[in-house]
């Protein structure tokens, strides 16, 4: 409270009617940039002043109301006057606490300005801003930060905004501040010992180069110069060791005349202490800056003077690559990389010593288990540049043995999955640049093994594009039947991704070989690929499929004619068909042969005894595959009219006409087909003038009354069949909604049958999350309620049942939904359908307690069978425990009569102790008294079952002998 009020005026704070007025600010601002300049620059510093006053207050609703109102005076005003704010502020917060007020507020106004910022708007606050942000990194201001008390009631004093203002200043700031910036951290740098204060400096410069990658008003010429001379400054003080003045001997001094003993201090040598030990900082910061302004790329790529600015920057980035700092050689080669798209001079002169550098880099710290944290990164980049050097440079030529050191790494790398990308692209640019060493062949095996065997999609296909890059660009001979055998043959791999990946290797072997290699190896692709037609999942047989039409499309006519007379021994009907397509109206020439072929079949499959359900689908199968290929001769080759072709089209349909009331739908559906070809070819004219001739002849199918009386009551008969109505029935419309529902019940089923298991969920789930990957919003949000149910059920499931992998799996199919939809519907989605489980579970409960009332009958059936459940599990758990040894103890005056199965009894009296030695069989004791039974480990093993107690009659039942009966 203020000093002059009264202490009748009860809880009045003045900060009430300050936190109203504090917006009045903004308006008078406003007001006076309506009025002429003079009037505003007289009145703007007491108007900042006061607003520095109020961001003094401990208040922190009053301060954050301030600043927000500062920030929107400032970004009415424009960067021309933040000068003068900075001056007051500066002027008047200078004390504890205010000082990280102003720090904070200093950085928010300058992120809101920094869209009206122009180059030099800032260039006559550098000095003030440099100076506040050295006092917040160095000062005692920075020791206040670590204290927990302060920085629990200071909102201000949590974070460090220095880092951002160095950003901004570098950003805005002409040339000839630069060094401004730079000579209070240079001056640190030469005073700071500690790793904490090193780590702030790089952080520093690390901002300050991202500011000036993006700074307008620094021509490149200019930053060019600088970066260099940042960074040569401190070369020669990297590596090279500096001579230390020869001090005198110091005279002997005998230890007996000193009254204290020396401080022992501490082992070893003293630490030595070099004003350059902390100069790599300023390296790292100028290849930083370097690096930022290469991303960049802003600059003239063809440009003569530019290029003869970066030439240098070789030499330099070369020489740093010898350096004992792996952040620093790290940066060079991140610098390096990107300079070899250019054609610099220097490059022919030091790329020797550049590779021989990296070899030297690689053979150092490339090692297993070496490759971690900085040293990682390091290795990653140095790889980059030797597949740059490999793919992009004419002027050198590796040495046999540095192929066989880098295809070793290759080797070596390509099964680190965190390394194996890299690994990759440097083995296609050996293969590239064609490249040729004995260990090629063998690395290549391995490869073309990973590209089927790994679990790892990327993995998979970079694998098969080295292959492929391989038998292209390298003279294989011989070798090459061996690799499309090794692919041919992995169409029979176990897992279905490894066949996956053998079908897509041969579809590009296919789309990439020459006509005249694959007319020489057509045969080994062809008998193969046409099994996976049949013996495969849906996925692989369509992909063989293509493939298929691939092959026939690349191959003449001559070459698809021997591959038919293949086809026609040893494959199956869907091939026919699929080079009836290929071929169109050449395939004419085939149909004499294959007709006949088509109808024995159909003759002989009809005369099949179809013994079980399995070998009926398998018939059904070939039938329609049969069929199917057929329609598609015919459409290709439409020779109904044809009088060559009349015979065995005539015989053909005479059996067909037999499969239109065939039991499986799908026959019928073809047998339709066919007979639809054939009365569309003909016009209705034709079909009477044939009917009505006295002289019948075979050259017209439909040329009797009775033929089509027959045709006419199958069809009938099909539409009217019950067969038709059965499977009608049964074919259900497969659309997005009812899929989702089905899987949703079998996950709901999983749970209520075997809650142990968790694999049909899991699939589910994924399942899901591949759906939400490829759909669109408008696609999901139908279905997001009923996607959410089973995900939901599964987060949220606290039973002893619920598995952790399975939840991890739920989230991540939620997390990838909630990236499709948007938060927003997400959540609304998401809380409804929580809110839905949770009525239902209340529900459950509710019914559950009311049945007891309603209907006690079934309530207590219930109990009872649960209770008959548990008593079943724990008999079962007991059987499966290994038998424990009893021994019986009886109370005073108690007798008990026990007896073996098969064996004679036994009286036992109080004290005693009856011990059974039986392995098999169990144990009966009928008691006259209670039994009190305890482990012993002295006895044998037996099971005690207690069929009756009786107890005397002078015990009554308050005085109950029962103690107790524990295994």
């Amino acid at each position: 409270k203020s000093d002059d009020e009264h202490k009748l005026a009860g809880n009045y704070h003045p900060e009430d009617e300050d936190i109203l007025r504090v917006p009045i600010a903004l308006a008078v601002v406003k007001l006076l940039q309506q009025l002429p300049s003079e009037i505003l620059e007289k009145n703007l510093s007491g108007l900042f002043l006061k607003m520095c006053d109020l961001l003094k207050t401990r208040t922190e609703s009053i301060r954050e109301i301030t600043r927000d109102t500062l920030v929107k005076m400032m970004e009415s005003l424009g960067p021309k006057y933040f000068r003068c704010l900075l001056t007051e502020m500066n002027g008047v917060m200078r004390r504890g606490y205010q000082v990280h007020v102003m720090t904070f507020s200093i950085n928010a106004i300058l992120l809101k300005l920094a869209c009206k910022m122009g180059p030099g708007d800032l260039d006559s606050c550098a000095i003030d801003l440099t100076q506040i942000c050295m006092n917040e990194l160095f000062s005692d201001v920075a020791e206040e930060k670590e204290v927990v008390k302060i920085t629990k009631k200071l909102k201000e004093a949590k974070s460090v905004k220095s880092y951002s203002i160095f950003k901004i200043l570098s950003e805005f700031i002409s040339e000839k501040y630069l060094l401004e910036i730079m000579k209070p951290l240079k001056a640190e740098l030469s005073r700071q010992r500690s790793h904490k204060n090193l780590k702030k400096i790089s952080e520093c410069l690390k901002n300050i180069a991202l500011g000036l990658s993006k700074n307008q008003s620094i021509e490149d010429k200019r930053l060019f110069v600088f970066i260099h001379a940042v960074i040569n400054e401190s070369i020669p003080g990297l590596n090279k060791k500096r001579h230390e003045e020869i001090k005198k001997a110091v005279k002997y001094e005998r230890p007996d005349i000193f009254l204290i003993p020396k401080d022992p201090g501490r082992s070893g040598p003293p630490a030595k202490i070099n004003k350059r030990t902390s100069e790599h900082v300023f390296i790292e910061f100028g290849f930083t800056t370097f690096q930022f302004y290469l991303k960049r790329e802003s600059f003239d790529k063809n440009s003569k003077e530019i290029l003869e600015m970066l030439d240098p920057f070789v030499a330099l980035l070369s020489d740093c690559l010898s350096s004992n700092h792996i952040k620093v050689i790290t940066l060079a080669l991140q610098c390096l990389k990107p300079l070899y798209k250019y054609s610099l001079p220097s490059f022919k002169v030091v790329t020797k010593q550049i590779v021989n550098s990296l070899f030297l880099i690689v053979n150092k710290y490339a090692a297993v288990g070496m490759a971690q944290g900085e040293n990682f990164d390091m290795i990653v980049i140095c790889f980059k540049v030797l597949t740059a050097l490999v793919k992009d440079t004419t002027y050198h030529a590796f040495t046999a043995e540095q192929l066989k050191s880098l295809l070793s790494y290759v080797e070596q790398d390509i099964y680190d999955y965190l390394r194996s990308a890299t690994a990759f692209n440097l083995l296609k640019a050996i293969l590239s640049k064609k490249l040729h060493v004995p260990e090629l062949k063998g690395i290549m095996c391995k490869v073309a093994e990973m590209s089927i065997t790994s679990e790892q999609e990327h993995v998979r296909s970079q694998s098969r594009q080295a292959c492929l890059q391989y038998m292209l660009d390298y003279p294989l001979g011989k070798e090459l039947e061996k690799s499309i055998s090794f692919f041919v043959a992995q169409l029979e791999y176990q897992l279905e991704h490894g066949r996956v990946s053998a079908l897509e290797m041969i579809n590009s072997m296919l789309n990439s070989f020459p006509e005249n290699v694959l007319k020489k190896y057509s045969a080994l692709y062809l008998v193969p690929l046409s099994a996976r037609l049949v013996n495969d999942v849906p996925g692989c047989r369509k992909m063989a499929a293509q493939c298929i039409k691939t092959l026939l499309t690349k191959v003449e006519h001559d070459g698809r004619s021997s591959l038919f007379s293949l086809s026609l021994k040893r494959l199956g009907a869907q091939l026919c068909g699929i080079f009836a397509e290929i071929e169109g109206e050449q395939f004419e020439n085939h149909l004499h042969e294959i007709l006949p072929v088509i109808t024995e079949l159909i003759i002989t499959t009809k005369s099949v005894e179809v013994k079980g359900q399995a070998d009926e689908r398998s018939t059904d199968h070939f039938l329609y595959q049969v069929l199917n290929s057929l329609t598609k001769m015919l459409i290709s080759c439409p020779v109904f009219k044809k009088k060559e072709f009349t015979d065995n089209l005539n015989v053909l349909f005479g059996e067909l006409q037999g499969l239109i009331l065939y039991p499986h739908v799908w026959v019928r559906f073809a047998t339709s087909q066919l007979f639809d070809l054939l009365l569309s070819s003909y016009a209705i004219e034709d079909v009477v003038k044939a009917i009505n001739k006295k002289k019948k002849n075979n050259s017209l199918y439909l040329n009797g009354r009775q033929k089509l009386r027959d045709l006419s009551a199958d069809f009938t008969t099909q539409l009217q069949s019950p067969t038709q109505g059965k499977t009608g029935g049964e074919i259900v419309e497969v659309t997005l909604d009812w899929m989702i529902r089905k899987l949703c019940r079998e996950a709901k089923k999983e749970v209520a049958d075997n809650p142990t298991f968790y694999q049909r969920r899991k699939c589910v789930f994924m399942f899901m999350a591949a759906f939400a990957h490829v759909m669109d919003k408008e696609t999901l949000m139908p279905l997001l309620n009923a996607m959410l149910i089973p995900l939901c059920r599964e987060i949220t499931d606290g039973s002893k049942t619920a598995n952790e992998d399975l939840k991890k799996c739920a989230q991540e199919a939620l997390d990838l939904i909630k990236t499709v939809v948007g938060v927003e519907d997400f959540s609304s989605s998401y809380a409804a359908v929580q809110t839905f489980l949770l009525r239902k579970k209340v529900k459950r409960k509710q019914e559950k307690a009311t049945e007891a009332v309603t209907n006690p009958q079934r309530y207590a059936q219930k109990r009872i069978k649960k209770q008959l459940s548990k008593k079943e599990s724990k008999e079962a758990k007991n059987h499966a425990t290994e038998r424990m040894p009893w021994a019986l103890f009886l109370r005073e005056n108690c007798k008990a009569s026990l007896s073996l199965k098969g064996g004679s009894m036994k009286s036992v009296w109080f004290g005693d102790v009856f011990m059974v030695k039986r392995i098999t069989g169990s144990f009966e004791c009928q008691l006259s008294c209670s039994v009190f039974a305890q482990k012993s480990s002295d006895l044998g093993e037996c099971s005690v079952i207690l069929h009756e107690i009786h107890l005397p009659g002078n015990i009554a039942a308050r005085q109950s002998p029962i103690v107790c009966l524990t295994t």
